[in-house]
């Protein structure tokens, strides 16, 4: 028995309706496939809308920009950012109607960027170049380091001055002992001050004839504090025994001064109306009520760094010129002729007077001996 036709039997097969299943799954693929194609269409559209909106806004905001910069050729960085912000405000209240929300977005953060690179840009043209401020910020450590390096110098200088200071103690009172066998020590040492001098008039100098001791304390806790000692006899001047005039740091850190007020005798005052009849200038003590500028005190300066330290130099100053004279008056004595008559009757009463005289010059000279002796050892 032979089989039927293969032919036959797929024609018939193509000829039976399909099941509705079939069909259906067919239709919902195409409509897929449309759908899909569809939205693909919508988007690229979008997309080429938000392109061209993008482009088109920075291309308005680059020429806004260049207008101002060829107006303003320096605006304020600050101002221009706020201009910015307000063009960008209103070009989102008025956003094209055509445009998808997604494009809209992207439209906003385009303008954003480009508004956060302009203020940026903006920001850094106004900072300070980095290298100066690279070499300032050393400097100042440096400097730091300077200060505390000066702190520690002043803190053993002072140290050192307080433990000279204990070491010379000694040895100042042993001068000031032997100045006051010196009759006029220190008026002389005053006045044979090249710039003390300067300052003395004839009243000034009987006045510190009777001057007995001059004293000069050094603070050892302060670098520039002192205080001056004036002693004096009874004088026909001023009632005071000791004048004295200090200087200390105030609260505010400044250097200050005050000094002992003077009382003076009755007429006696140099700034009254007496010493205007005088005619003279300035007198050394009102240096006393000067108290202007503490810190450049120039009498105070001179005494404590000069005079103070060796005042046997300056007292030889005039003794060496007096001795000179003395020498040249011997020698103009001698070369003259002249008669002396001695009385026989006064002889014994002029030697008698004359030893006394010769002890006080061998006291003299003993205690000038001493003195140099002294600053020899101080030295």
């Amino acid at each position: 028995m032979s089989a039927p036709p293969r032919c036959d039997q797929d024609e018939e097969d193509q000829q039976l309706p399909q099941p509705p299943e079939a069909k259906q799954r067919r239709l919902d693929e195409s409509g897929q496939r449309e759908q899909q194609l569809l939205k693909e269409t919508e988007a690229a559209q979008a997309l080429a809308n938000m392109t061209a909106w993008a482009a088109a806004a920075l291309d308005k905001g680059r020429e806004s920009a260049e207008k101002e910069a060829r107006r303003k050729p320096e605006p304020d960085s600050t101002e221009e950012a706020w201009q910015q912000k307000s063009r960008l405000a209103v070009a989102e209240e008025e956003p094209d109607s055509t445009q998808a929300g997604a494009g809209e977005r992207q439209r906003r953060r385009a303008l954003g960027s480009e508004e956060t690179e302009r203020e940026e840009c903006s920001i850094v043209s106004v900072q300070p170049q980095p290298g100066p401020r690279r070499y300032l910020d050393a400097l100042e450590a440096v400097q730091q380091d300077l200060e505390a390096v000066n702190e520690r110098a002043n803190l053993a200088f002072l140290s050192l001055r307080r433990k000279f200071g204990q070491l010379r103690r000694p040895y100042l009172e042993r001068r000031n002992r032997i100045i006051q066998n010196i009759p006029g020590f220190w008026v002389t040492a005053f006045l044979n001050h090249p710039q003390l001098s300067a300052m003395i008039d004839d009243r000034d100098e009987d006045t510190l004839s009777y001057m007995t001791n001059l004293q000069v304390e050094d603070f050892t806790h302060m670098k520039s504090s002192c205080k001056i000692k004036f002693y004096f006899t009874g004088n026909p001047y001023f009632q005071n025994e000791v004048i004295v005039k200090e200087f200390q740091c105030g609260t505010s850190g400044m250097l200050v001064s005050h000094s002992t007020p003077i009382r003076w005798w009755r007429g006696q005052d140099p700034v009254g109306p007496n010493r205007k009849a005088c005619g003279t200038g300035q007198s050394f003590f009102s240096w006393f009520s000067d108290h202007s500028f503490p810190a450049a005190d120039r009498i105070a300066e001179i005494i404590k760094e000069d005079l103070w330290p060796n005042p046997l130099q300056y007292y030889l100053m005039g003794e060496g010129e007096s001795t000179e004279n003395r020498e040249e008056d011997s020698e103009t004595e001698n070369g003259d002729d002249c008669v002396v008559i001695v009385d026989d009757d006064n002889e014994e009463e002029e030697e008698e007077e004359e030893q006394p005289r010769e002890q006080d010059d061998e006291a003299f000279r003993l205690a000038l001996d001493q003195l140099s002796m002294l600053g020899l050892e101080e030295g």
